[in-house]
């Protein structure tokens, strides 16, 4: 094996950037651990252990390559597929933005949901195909016929690829195994070749595996013969695998495992009469299933060259999982395109329901089912209560499961296909109470089992072998009973289900009937347990993580955990967090989810890990994966807009051969918010010198040590409180910077310019400036060096940058922001040097440091009043408490008296005659909506008008001037009057508005009254000016007449180039009596 060259060009499947961006795989090419093989063409891999060079010789690689290169051909290929999952989730966030607006009227909010949207070439985003009707209502078709040894009730056990618990599980005694490389598994190297090699062993029955008390398990040809069949579900389509470089660039993961599968085990498979059987996971649409069954295809044909016609084309076969709500509307054509080698159908409940909530993450309304409030979660279709004396059990259905459920059950029996049921995830803990959890355990699996039976379902998941004798003697009572049922009592059994089928909906596939309870905070804490404590175990390479949890009554029981439970905890705690729902604490108070009370919880669970009070072990073995951990579920909880998966952030960390360190795998991927990062921050001990400007936000904020906080809604008399260093809009003189002085000499390397939670107000430039003194005849002198250059900066993320002034230590560093905005925290990383900066008073640090600036500095006084936080805590920020129909009356009366009498009427607020005006369409609505700006008292806050996200000028991000380029860059909003009028008077309040108030507005009239949001821009409207641009002031409120006269059905509100407005009045004489 030669070192390999590098490679760059733009890669087949662009979508795998996410997950390996650009320069970090730039980084993995050029390192010594990736290698060519010989005889393999453009090929590069990662360095692998010799136990495994018979799995990675050159022939089965160059099979997974051909394969590879052929699917790049297909018909249906996947990265026409995976960037159409992009499109539809981008599709669906606008439409469930715009639902959010349209059902904020409604009372039970959680039970509205998304129906019929539709992306903008036509195409179906979410609902069923009207392109495959005419599939659907086909009934001439059906699957290919099912082999004898899949035709049966499907028992199967979960595994995760490894030797000892498949050696286990296969000689448990149930029908099928399903080896799993994708939720049970995770990226690692070492993961994929340990399961690859073990299944393997395993076919050939050469398998032998000893468990850690010295028990061994055997899969050979000595011991009695095994009937099981053995099924792997791969890896989703949309991850990589950049331990496979073909080209430069990493192979489909699912392609490699496939491959490498087929290769070595279809021989084996056929000595012992079975065949190679996969389960195909995460599947949303018939042309990914159409992309698959093309691969099957080619693998096949592949398999019969290589083994000159020994292998037969048609022997595989496939199960698919149902786990998303696309799927679950596409699950007949997906049978059709894999009907050649498809058995059936699965329901994957967690990532179901995870994925409703993906769906819907833009309506804040929307409710999951809370994960941690089913206390013992046996099956997606029970949430289980046990009483202390465990007298009965509680069974309530969860209406949009059923429906989910019943849909998989139709399709399939409408195609000769088997539906399957789902995972039955628990287990009795080890120790003194794994009796008295066993007891609990199988009653619950046992009705479980029977409630899945009856409605159609032929089959389930087991995820332990102690469980196989229990739904063994299930399925024998199941099928004694049926072989005792009359006919008329068959019949009345599929009457039953036939009905269930009918009952079917929209609403009911994805909304769940119930009302949930306010989560606790011992809930809020448990999510996060199980998913520090899942990435913790899956970053020290085991993706199958059994966690404890507790029946109501205190005895304890084991839930195995996977990616799909880790997905459903963090799609339900990033709603929480999001959208502020309450969380019902210890001390019975409801307060808001807040981000300073995820901390608390974070703290909690890690400090529990710690002291070894949890299930995954704290040592030298996850002592650095409980930090990433922790850096991955902040960035999955509180990112503005979550990753698809969190495979997305855990694929960087798992490159093993490449043992790059966290802050190489930052900057490389521009990972953000990493809180518990432990780096030797320069910025310690660093005092304030000057600041440019600080209306919104302290400077002093850059120094905390502690991670950016943020609480909605949370108003002080300057705007809404930010956790950092935020400026005023609109600078005239950029860059604002701030100067600080170090407590010590120190050679910087590194740079994070954090904009943590500023989003639509983040400082779009930025820079850095060293200074540097040099002592000549006894004389300081100074001299500013560039540590970072300018560069942009992105909102609410981390900003890596690499000094490029290393070699010389700096006492000083000037932090530039241009042209003005916010800046959470500014760290520095790098070495103090043993010297001390000079003690000097801060009048010769003034002369030293920044007499040129000297005429435009504040220097710093600590908090303002406003800012000044509690004694105990410089992140105690109180929740907001809701706003009251008293406070709203209360609320500061409006002297927009002036705009009324001589005949005069209000034709634009809420309260107008004729129905009050209306919102037509608006530009921006980043902080608050426009409709605020039509309310009848005057505004609470600043959150309570109209406010737009910074607007930037190109090219030095936005300078704006009244006389220049301002004119050319607005945001709007355009009304529609209560009734059609002549405008006379015009009233326009900035309260609240101080430091982000417009440079100026403008307003124009036009008169159309068939105007609407769907043709608003058209070309041939004529707008009339009714105010020239006129500039406002801050936190006022301002009467303009209007210019010109003439009836208006519609206004036109521009303000230059952005910022705030609480509330617009016009003043008009109606035209006629009757409202528009």
């Amino acid at each position: 094996m030669a070192a390999a060259a590098q490679v760059s060009r733009e890669g087949p499947i662009p979508a795998f950037d996410e997950y390996v961006p650009p320069a970090y795989l730039a980084a993995l090419r050029s390192h010594p651990s990736m290698v060519t093989v010989g005889g393999v063409e453009g090929l590069q891999l990662a360095t692998a252990p010799e136990a495994y060079a018979d799995l990675l010789s050159p022939q089965a690689l160059n099979f997974a390559v051909d394969l590879y290169r052929r699917s790049l051909t297909f018909q249906h290929a996947l990265q026409p597929a995976l960037a159409h999952r992009k499109m539809k989730r981008n599709c669906l966030n606008r439409a469930a933005s715009a639902l959010a607006e349209a059902s904020s009227q409604h009372k039970n909010q959680a039970k509205v949901a998304l129906q019929d949207v539709r992306l903008d070439d036509g195409t179906v985003a979410l609902g069923y195909r009207p392109d495959t009707k005419g599939l659907r209502d086909d009934l001439s078709w059906k699957v290919a016929p099912i082999p004898a040894s899949f035709a049966r009730f499907h028992d199967t056990i979960t595994a995760p690829p490894a030797a000892l618990p498949i050696a286990k599980a296969l000689g448990c005694g149930v029908h099928f195994l399903m080896v799993d490389f994708e939720d049970s598994s995770t990226v690692a190297y070492e993961s994929l070749l340990a399961g690859l090699h073990a299944c393997t062993l395993a076919n050939r029955r050469q398998l032998v595996a000893t468990s850690p008390k010295g028990k061994r398990y055997a899969v050979t040809d000595d011991g009695k013969p095994i009937s099981t069949e053995m099924l792997l579900r791969f890896e989703g389509l949309h991850l990589p695998n950049a331990h496979f470089l073909v080209d430069g660039f990493p192979m489909p993961a699912h392609i490699v495992t496939i491959a490498l599968y087929l290769y070595h085990n279809w021989q084996p498979l056929q000595r012992i009469g079975k065949t190679p059987a996969f389960y195909i996971p995460k599947l949303e649409t018939f042309e990914e299933a159409a992309y698959l069954a093309e691969l099957f295809r080619a693998a096949e044909a592949q398999l019969s060259t290589a083994s000159r016609g020994a292998y037969r084309p048609g022997a595989l076969r496939c199960l698919a999982i149902v786990e998303n709500v696309f799927a679950a509307y596409q699950k007949e054509e997906i049978l059709f395109a894999l009907r050649d080698y498809i058995v059936g159908l699965n329901c994957g409940w967690h990532d179901y329901m995870a994925s409703i909530g993906a769906v819907h993450q833009n309506l804040p309304s929307f409710t999951m089912a809370p994960k941690s409030n089913l206390r013992s979660s046996s099956h997606y279709i029970v949430i289980i209560t046990f009483t202390f004396t465990f007298t009965f059990i509680f069974f309530i259905v969860f209406h949009h499961l059923e429906a989910y459920q019943m849909g998989v059950v139709d399709a399939c029996k409408r195609r000769s296909a088997i539906p399957i049921g789902g995972m039955n995830g628990m287990v009795p803990p080890r120790g003194p109470h794994a009796k008295a959890s066993w007891e609990r355990i199988v009653p619950a699996f046992a009705q479980d089992f029977n409630v899945q039976v009856d409605r159609g379902l032929e089959g389930c998941w087991l995820a332990m072998p102690k469980l196989a004798p229990v739904i063994l003697k299930l399925i024998a009572d199941m099928e004694e009973r049926k072989r005792k049922q009359s006919p008329e009592q068959r019949k009345a059994e599929h009457m039953k289900i036939v009905e269930r089928i009918r009952q079917i909906t929209h609403e009911k596939m994805l909304v769940s009937g119930l009302d949930y309870e306010v989560s606790k905070e011992e809930d809020c804490e448990r999510n996060l347990s199980d998913a520090i404590q899942y990435l913790t175990s899956y970053l020290a390479g085991n993706g199958y993580v059994p966690i404890t949890k507790t029946f109501p009554d205190g005895v304890p029981v084991t839930l195995v955990e996977d990616a799909a439970t880790l997905e459903r905890s963090r799609r339900e705690l990033w709603s929480m967090l999001r959208y502020g729902k309450e969380v019902l604490l210890a001390n019975g108070q409801k307060v808001p989810l807040s981000r300073e009370l995820l901390d608390k919880l974070v703290k909690r669970v890690v400090q529990k890990v710690k002291a070894n009070k949890l299930d995954v072990p704290f040592n030298a073995h996850t002592k650095i994966p409980l930090d990433v951990a922790v850096h991955i579920v902040y960035q999955l909880v509180t990112s503005p807009q979550p990753a698809d998966y969190f495979t997305v952030f855990a694929t960087r960390y798992l490159l093993a051969p490449f043992k790059l360190d966290l802050m190489e795998v930052e900057r490389l991927g521009n990972v953000d918010r990493f809180p518990f990062l432990r780096m030797d921050n320069l910025m310690k001990g660093a005092e304030l010198l000057f600041i440019s400007n600080e209306s919104f936000a302290p400077a002093s904020n850059l120094l905390k040590e502690t991670y950016p906080i943020f609480v909605p809604h949370s108003f002080g008399s300057e705007g809404q409180i930010y956790d950092g260093w935020e400026t005023v809009r609109h600078n005239m003189y950029p860059p604002d910077f701030v100067i600080l002085k170090l407590d010590a000499p120190s050679f910087v390397h590194g740079v994070n310019i954090d904009t943590a939670h500023f989003d639509g107000n983040y400082a779009p430039g930025g820079s850095v400036e060293g200074l540097v003194l040099v002592e000549r005849n006894k004389r300081l002198l100074q001299k500013w060096v560039t540590l970072v250059p300018h560069s942009l900066l992105k909102g609410n993320s981390r900003n890596y940058f690499a000094s490029i002034a290393t070699t010389v230590p700096v006492v000083s560093v000037k932090l530039n922001n241009f042209p003005d905005g916010g800046i959470a925290r500014l760290q520095l990383f790098g070495a103090k040097t043993d010297e001390k900066v000079a003690d000097m008073s801060n009048a010769e640090w003034t002369h030293l440091v920044a007499h040129e600036w000297i005429g435009k500095l504040q220097p710093t006084t600590g908090f303002p009043a406003h800012f000044q936080p509690p004694e105990n805590s410089a992140l105690d920020v109180a929740p907001p408490a809701p706003v009251t129909e008293r406070q709203l009356k209360e609320a500061l009366p409006s002297s927009f008296a002036w705009g009324k009498g001589d005949g005069l009427v209000d034709v634009v607020s809420v309260d107008a005659p004729g129905g009050g005006g209306k919102v037509v369409a608006s530009s921006s609505a980043h902080y608050s909506v426009p409709s605020n700006m039509l309310k009848a008292p005057r505004a609470l806050n600043m959150g309570d008008g109209w406010e737009t996200a910074r607007m930037r000028g190109q090219p030095d991000y936005g300078v704006f001037h009244l006389e220049g380029p301002v004119l050319s860059d607005y945001n709007w909003t355009l009304f529609k009057l209560s009734q059609e009028c002549v405008i006379k008077k015009i009233g326009v309040d900035t309260l609240h508005f101080k430091h982000n108030n417009p440079i100026a507005f403008s307003l124009e009239g036009c008169y159309e009254p068939g105007l609407t949001k769907d043709n608003y821009h058209s070309r041939g409207i004529k707008w009339t000016s009714l105010v020239k641009p006129k500039a406002l002031q801050p936190h006022l409120e301002h009467p303009f007449d209007a210019e010109h006269e003439g009836r208006v059905t519609h206004v036109l509100l521009k303000i230059y180039p952005c910022g705030g407005i609480s509330r617009l009045r016009l003043f008009g004489k109606p035209a006629k009596a009757s409202a528009l």
